[in-house]
């Protein structure tokens, strides 16, 4: 059952044995609360999901969304790319950079900051159409702010419903 921001508070407080607030206000409860959630869903990866790049032929860099906070698995055309270092393509490939074909890696260093690097450049989009990105988007909600009736993939809850 959902509980909203003021019961866990009361709640809280009640463990406490300060349900007058004497020792600790409701705005400081609020902080500890919204401290552990944004942990818990740091450390769970709650915020789950995958999102999609549209593949362009003969475009070697995608920009990430600033959303994307970590990532699990980038998939082309299907396939599963291995992650690789720009070290890694420089000694397989010295012109790794320009080198057309099938894509078989990624790299997420060296072309600047939130940028995606396929490694070889396909001549043709992919038949998917996309390059999928499965990782931890979005960072925590504020809590005071958010909507109640965000429910993730799963009908796992990406928020406590009622604030």
């Amino acid at each position: 059952m959902a509980k909203s921001r003021l019961t866990l508070q009361t709640q809280v407080l009640r463990r406490l044995g300060d349900t007058a607030q004497s020792i600790w206000t409701g705005a400081e409860i609020d902080v500890y609360l919204q401290e552990g959630y944004d942990l818990l869903t740091a450390a769970t990866g709650i915020l789950w999901d995958q999102r999609y790049l549209n593949d362009v032929a003969n475009q070697a860099l995608y920009d990430l969304p600033d959303d994307l906070w970590e990532m699990e698995r980038v998939t082309w055309d299907d396939r599963r790319l291995a992650p690789a270092t720009i070290n890694e393509l420089m000694a397989a490939d010295g012109l790794y950079e320009t080198t057309t074909g099938t894509v078989e890696a990624y790299a997420l260093e060296g072309d600047g900051l939130r940028k995606l690097r396929k490694y070889r450049i396909p001549t043709a989009n992919a038949s998917s159409t996309a390059i999928a990105v499965t990782g931890t988007w979005g960072a925590p909600r504020d809590l005071t702010s958010m909507d109640p009736t965000v429910v993730g993939t799963w009908g796992i809850a990406r928020a406590v419903p009622g604030w």
